[in-house]
């Protein structure tokens, strides 16, 4: 994995935890209301330090966010983070690489398809060749076959 990815995976993660926090604190809105309303001031103060412990975490996993994103920018010559400059910025240099591996296969395909028909002409050689060894053997086959036939072959009377 390269440094830039590992920097994207930790930006997801922390992006995920900073989500995290906010749907805690958006999950107690209605109990906050609720004690509000009902002047249960010591619920909502004790809720209140939970929510300011969540916020807490949610500002580090912000900066953490800030930090990170500088960081892809700066080493990325990018002014600024953002999603479409990075994918600008990183996309051509892939696009081009995959053109490379394209025109390699490409390539391959040729060279494959070239050693094909030499196969399929080296094979149709190797038939024609065997054929012909084989239709040797046969003919010398035939022959022994035949003079052993005719040498077994009674001699008929001379008249």
């Amino acid at each position: 994995m390269t440094g830039l990815q590992q920097k994207l995976v930790q930006l997801e993660a922390d992006y995920h935890n900073l989500l995290k926090c906010y749907r805690e604190i958006a999950a107690g809105r209605e109990e906050e209301i609720s004690w509000m309303k009902n002047n249960d001031m010591e619920a909502l103060l004790d809720y209140l330090k939970e929510k300011e412990a969540i916020m807490d975490q949610a500002e580090l996993y912000r900066r953490q966010i800030q930090e990170t994103q500088a960081l892809i920018a700066a080493e990325n010559n990018l002014e600024s983070f953002s999603i479409p400059s990075l994918k600008e910025k990183l996309f051509p240099t892939l696009v081009e690489q995959l053109d490379r591996i394209g025109e390699l296969i490409n390539t391959l395909i040729e060279e494959l398809t070239t050693l094909e028909v030499q196969e399929k002409q080296l094979e149709q050689i190797l038939r024609q060749r065997t054929g012909i060894i084989s239709g040797e053997v046969n003919k010398s086959q035939k022959q022994k076959i035949a003079k052993k036939a005719y040498s077994n072959v009674p001699k008929l009377p001379k008249k």
